[in-house]
C-alpha cells in the first residue's frame, strides 16, 4: 500500500485541488515533493536513516513532562516517545525506518497481520515486550497500553486474539494516543468508545480500498466524529483509489495542516481546542499541494 503510495504521486500532481478553533500557528510555504518510493515493507532491513536517528537523539533529551514525541514512518509505522525515554513501536513493517535498532527495552504492539502493518521476520527477534494483534494491556514506565479488540472489515468477528485489528489506547504521561491500526467499521461500539475514553493523539485511516474505508462511504470520517481527537494523523490514504478525494473531505470537514519533519513533539498546552489534522510523511508530500494546505509548526 505505501509502495503503491509513492509510486502514485507523480499522476496524482496532475490534479488541482481544494483547501480547510484556534490550533497551532501556521506558514503557507508549499512543501517540496519527493518521488523516491520507500524500501519494501516487507524487507526486514537494519539500516538506520541518519535523520531519523537524528530526529530521536533531539527527542530524548526533548520530550518534556507530560508530552510525547510521534514519529511518522509511512503507512502505519509510527514511533511514540515518552518524558522517560520509553519508546514504543506502533505496526513496524520497515524496521529500516526505525530511528535505532530495537531494543529490549521497546514496547511493540501489532494491529493486524497484513505486511504493510507486521513483519514477522523482525518482530519473531523483537527483543522488548510485545503485544501482537491480542487485547490486553500493559505498563512499563510512563506508558499504559491497552489493547481492544476490532473490525478490519465491517462484519469482522471481534476476538481476543487472531482477530482481524485492534485499537491501542497508549497513555503516555499525560497524553492519550490512540493507534486504530485499519479499523473498517461502519462506527465504533459502545464497547469501545469505553474503553477508549478520551483521545489526545488518533492515528488511523480515511481511506484503504483493503478495508474499504473511502470518501463516499465516509467509514473512517464518522470513526473520528464519535471521539473528536484533538489531533489526527492519517495513516495510508488510497491514492490509486480517491485519495484525492479523501484529503479534500478532511480539509473541508477539519482544520488540516501539514509537516515535512518525520517528528512532532506534542504537549497538552499545545493541543488545539477543534479536531486538527496533520499530515506527515508521503501523504503530507502528495496532498499538501493537491489541497492547499498550511503547515504547522509542530
Amino acid at each position: 500500500m505505501c509502495t503503491r503510495l509513492a509510486i502514485a504521486i507523480a499522476g496524482v500532481l496532475l490534479v488541482a485541488g481544494c483547501g480547510a478553533t484556534a490550533a497551532p500557528s501556521v506558514s503557507t510555504a508549499a512543501p517540496s515533493i519527493s518521488t523516491a518510493a520507500p524500501p519494501s515493507a516487507q524487507a526486514p532491513t537494519l539500516a538506520v536513516s541518519p535523520a531519523l536517528a537524528a530526529a530521536s537523539g533531539e527527542a530524548l533529551a526533548s520530550v518534556p513532562a507530560g508530552g510525547v514525541r510521534v514519529t511518522f514512518e509511512e503507512n502505519a509505522q509510527v514511533e511514540l516517545l515518552s518524558p522517560a525515554g520509553q519508546r514504543v513501536l506502533v505496526d513496524v513493517a520497515d524496521p529500516g525506518r526505525l530511528t535505532s535498532p530495537a531494543t529490549a527495552d521497546d514496547i511493540l504492539l501489532t494491529t493486524h497481520a497484513h505486511d504493510d502493518h507486521w513483519n514477522p521476520l523482525w518482530a519473531n527477534t523483537f527483543p522488548g515486550t510485545t503485544l501482537t494483534f491480542e487485547t490486553g494491556a500493559l505498563t512499563r514506565g510512563d506508558v499504559h497500553i491497552t489493547g481492544i479488540a476490532a473490525a478490519h472489515n465491517q462484519g469482522d468477528p471481534f476476538l481476543p486474539k487472531d482477530g482481524s485489528d485492534y485499537i491501542f489506547v497508549i497513555d503516555v504521561g499525560s497524553m492519550r494516543v490512540v493507534h486504530f491500526g485499519d479499523l473498517g467499521q461502519d462506527a465504533l461500539t459502545p464497547g469501545q468508545m469505553a474503553a477508549i475514553n478520551r483521545v489526545d493523539i488518533a492515528i488511523s485511516q480515511l481511506g484503504n480500498a483493503i478495508s474499504d474505508v473511502d470518501a463516499t462511504n465516509r467509514r473512517g470520517f464518522n470513526q473520528m466524529n464519535q471521539v473528536h481527537p484533538a489531533v489526527f494523523i492519517p495513516t495510508h490514504v488510497d491514492v490509486e483509489v480517491d485519495g484525492v478525494a479523501v484529503a479534500k473531505l478532511a480539509a473541508s470537514i477539519w482544520k488540516t495542516t501539514f509537516t515535512l519533519k518525520p517528528s512532532v513533539t506534542l504537549t497538552r498546552s499545545q493541543l488545539p481546542t477543534s479536531t486538527t489534522v496533520l499530515l506527515m510523511g508521503l501523504n503530507a508530500q502528495v496532498y499538501a499541494p493537491i489541497a492547499h494546505l498550511e503547515q504547522s509548526t509542530w
